[in-house]
C-alpha cells in the first residue's frame, strides 16, 4: 500500500441536508428513553465502500445521496434536531444533517481491507469518540447527531462515512436508518428497490426518562488510553473456525449448547489469545471479561421490530478466571460461556 498522507483526503464542501418535508408540530419534541439517557455520548461510525461500477458521474451520485437523505431525515426526524441543554429531549426543529464532500487522493482499492484506524477516520466527518460533535462549522456549538462524508476517490469510487449520536441511536438503529436511505436512493433509478419500514419513534413509552443521566455530557473517552485495531476475518477463515470450534463443542459433555455462530467463534478465538497471554506470566489470579452490546429488541415481551428507533441494548458479560496453561479449558467451554450469557441476556 503506497503512504497516504493527511493531506490525501480533502475537504471540498459543506452543506446542511434539511428533511425533505417539515417536521408537523406536534412531533417537534422527542422524548429521550431511559437506555437513550445512558448511552455514552459518543457517535457511532460506519464506513461504506463503494467500486465505481456503475456509469453514473459523480455529480449525479452526489445528487442522489442528498436528495435521498433528505427524505429519510424526514421519516427519521429526530436526527435532523438538536439536543435540548438537559438532554432529555430531542428539539426536531429540521436543523439538519452535516454533509461533507472530499476527494481523496488515490484508489479505493489502497485502504480497502487496511487495518489502521487512523486512515479509516480519514474517512469520516469526524472523530466519533473523544470528539462530542463540535463541527467547524458549529458555531452555536450545538451536537450534531448525524453528520455524513461523501469521499469521492482518484479511481471514481466511493467511500461514504456516518457518524451517528450514540445518544439516540443504537447500532440496530443505524443499521435501520442506512438500509432506508439506501432503499430511498435506489429508488430514484430501480423501480424493484426493496421497500424499508419507516422507523418506530416512541421508546420513551417503553423505557420512561429519568432525572438523573448516568453519564455526564461533557464526558467523553480519551484517545490516551485507549488503542483500537481492527482485525480482519474472510468468510473462508470463518468457516474454518467455525468447524473447529463445532467439532470441540461435540466432542464436550454439554449436549445443550447449540453450534457457534460466526460472533460467537470469533469472539471464543479472541479471548482464548488474551487469556494465554495472560497465562504467559502468571504473577498472580487475574479475571478476564468478555463484554458484548445485546440487541434487546428480539429478547422483549413482547418483542418489538428491528426499525424501533433507538437505543434498545444492554451489555451481556462473561467473565472468566485466569488459570494456569495446566488447568486451561478448551474452546468449547469458552463458547458455552459466551452462548449462556447471550441466552441469559
Amino acid at each position: 500500500m503506497a503512504m497516504i498522507s493527511p493531506t490525501s483526503v480533502e475537504v471540498v464542501s459543506r452543506e446542511t441536508i434539511k428533511p425533505l418535508f417539515p417536521t408537523p408540530n406536534h412531533l417537534k419534541n422527542y422524548i429521550l428513553s431511559s437506555f437513550d439517557q445512558n448511552s455514552p455520548p459518543i457517535y457511532i461510525p460506519v464506513l461504506l465502500f463503494y467500486l465505481n461500477n456503475t456509469n453514473i458521474n459523480t455529480y449525479k451520485k452526489l445528487y442522489m445521496l442528498k436528495k435521498s437523505l433528505a427524505e429519510c431525515l424526514s421519516e427519521y426526524y429526530p436526527l435532523a434536531g438538536t439536543f435540548r441543554d438537559d438532554y432529555s429531549v430531542v428539539e426536531c426543529n429540521d436543523e439538519g444533517a452535516e454533509f461533507i464532500e472530499a476527494r481523496v487522493n488515490f484508489a479505493i482499492s489502497q485502504i480497502i481491507g487496511t487495518s489502521d484506524v487512523k486512515l479509516l477516520n480519514q474517512l469520516l466527518p469526524f472523530e466519533p469518540i473523544g470528539n462530542w460533535g463540535k463541527l467547524e462549522r458549529k458555531t452555536d456549538e450545538k451536537e450534531v447527531l448525524v453528520a455524513v462524508q461523501a469521499n469521492l476517490f482518484r479511481c471514481g469510487g466511493l467511500a461514504i462515512g456516518v457518524c451517528i449520536s450514540h445518544k439516540i441511536a443504537d447500532g440496530t438503529s443505524v443499521v435501520a436508518f442506512l438500509n432506508s436511505w439506501a432503499s430511498k436512493s435506489l429508488n430514484t433509478t430501480c423501480e424493484n428497490a426493496n421497500i424499508v419500514p419507516p422507523p418506530i419513534l416512541d421508546s420513551a413509552k417503553d423505557f420512561p426518562p429519568r432525572e438523573a443521566p448516568r453519564y455526564p455530557h461533557d464526558t467523553g473517552i480519551t484517545n490516551k488510553t485507549i488503542v483500537t485495531k481492527r482485525f480482519i476475518f474472510d468468510s473462508s477463515s470463518i468457516l474454518v473456525l467455525k468447524k473447529q470450534a463445532s467439532n470441540a463443542i461435540i466432542g464436550s459433555s454439554d449436549e445443550n449448547v447449540k453450534l457457534p455462530t460466526r460472533v460467537e467463534a470469533i469472539s471464543a478465538l479472541i479471548w482464548r489469545r488474551i487469556l494465554a497471554l495472560y497465562r504467559s506470566k502468571p504473577k498472580h489470579a487475574k479475571i478476564c471479561v468478555s463484554v458484548h452490546a445485546v440487541n434487546i429488541r428480539p429478547r422483549m415481551e413482547p418483542p418489538v421490530p428491528n426499525h424501533t428507533f433507538g437505543n434498545y441494548w444492554t451489555v451481556a458479560i462473561a467473565p472468566a478466571v485466569v488459570q494456569t496453561e495446566q488447568n486451561a479449558g478448551d474452546m468449547s467451554s469458552d463458547i458455552t460461556i459466551l452462548a449462556k450469557t447471550e441466552q441469559i441476556n
